[in-house]
């Protein structure tokens, strides 16, 4: 009689693998020992999954079979699989999306999304925020972008491209007033003071109100690939819903996912330096260690499935020690007059 479990010779086909690593949830096949509390159960196709869910939360065409040309099939729990130890703060030559970027002036951010402006078919352009590749509406065109950014060693030998456009940052309410505030509230606390300032005049202008913080180099050609590092390729831009799960690979917290609790966030963000800027209609998205200091820039995607790639739904510039703010991708691109 014949018996799967002693057969030596593998079944695995180029068309098996792409049978069972087509289903959703699957990362992994190979053929081998089956193991079940540590004792062997013989040999045969074993299947991995980021996570076991019951059949019952699968659609009938996403559920791994019992078994495969006559071979049985177990199935195990790996989580994610992706690249470990990717210094984001290295020189790349071609370099990714998600590694360290910024303008010649500024610390470091993250490189977001390789683009095209509107109406020019031959070049290729960067896109992160403004303060990452514009310092805050300081540069001018013509101004030199590096990789790595400045903070991680970039020098004028590594430049990328060069500033070509940005969107300026409006700011609001009383900007110096409300750092002489601070200062003061400061010194109070040092001498014990429990006295408390407060800036009374800091009032919101319509006008002066910000959708984005983005900006555009020109690149040099073929200095950079679109891949965003261990997450995949860019295949259209969308919106997203509240509750639903979003990705980022930054330079400094590298892969991180999150929740959207809102797409109509209306924050007061202090831009440094005493300035304070008001954004409007902005993604807000929860979840502790998602973004740090150097992630600005960051692409925020949604994963749709193994062979689709990944949809770009915002552009990461702020956040918090629990949630993060990006502007949405079709109000960037609207503003700065591109595409991907």
């Amino acid at each position: 009689m014949f018996n799967p479990f002693k057969r030596k010779v593998s079944p695995l086909t180029d068309k098996t693998r792409k049978q069972l690593l087509a289903l959703p949830n699957v990362n992994g096949v190979y053929f081998g020992d089956m193991t079940k509390g540590g004792e062997s159960r013989g040999q045969g196709l074993v299947v991995t999954v980021t996570k076991k869910l019951p059949e019952t939360e699968l659609q009938v065409r996403g559920i791994v079979p019992k078994s495969l040309n006559g071979f049985p099939i177990d199935v195990i729990e790996v989580g994610e699989i992706r690249l470990l130890g990717v210094d984001r703060t290295a020189e790349y030559r071609p370099f990714p999306m998600g590694v360290s970027v910024g303008h010649k002036d500024i610390t470091a951010g993250t490189a977001g999304v390789k683009v095209k402006i509107d109406g020019d078919t031959q070049s290729e352009y960067l896109l992160s925020n403004n303060h990452v590749l514009a310092n805050i509406n300081k540069a001018k065109k013509g101004d030199k972008i590096l990789q790595p950014g400045p903070y991680d060693g970039g020098n004028e030998d590594k430049v990328v491209g060069e500033v070509v456009k940005y969107i300026p940052i409006k700011f609001t309410g009383c900007s110096i007033s409300s750092f002489l505030v601070r200062l003061l509230n400061s010194i109070a606390k040092l001498f014990g003071s429990c006295t408390n300032f407060e800036c009374k005049n800091n009032t919101l202008k319509t006008s002066r109100v910000n959708l984005v913080d983005c900006a555009i180099a020109k690149l040099t050609p073929g200095i950079a690939t679109p891949d965003i590092v261990e997450l995949g390729t860019i295949n259209g831009i969308g919106s997203v819903n509240v509750g639903e799960e979003v990705w980022k690979s930054g330079r400094s917290t590298q892969v991180k996912s999150g929740t959207v609790k809102t797409t109509n966030y209306t924050t007061q963000v202090d831009m440094g330096e005493g300035k304070l800027a008001v954004f409007t209609d902005q993604i807000l998205i929860s979840g502790e260690g998602f973004s740090a200091g150097g992630d600005s820039g960051s692409a925020i995607v949604v994963k749709t499935n193994q062979y689709d790639g990944l949809k770009l739904v915002g552009l990461l510039f702020a956040g918090s020690e629990t949630v993060t703010i990006a502007n949405k991708i079709n109000n960037v691109f609207d503003a700065l007059d591109i595409h991907l």
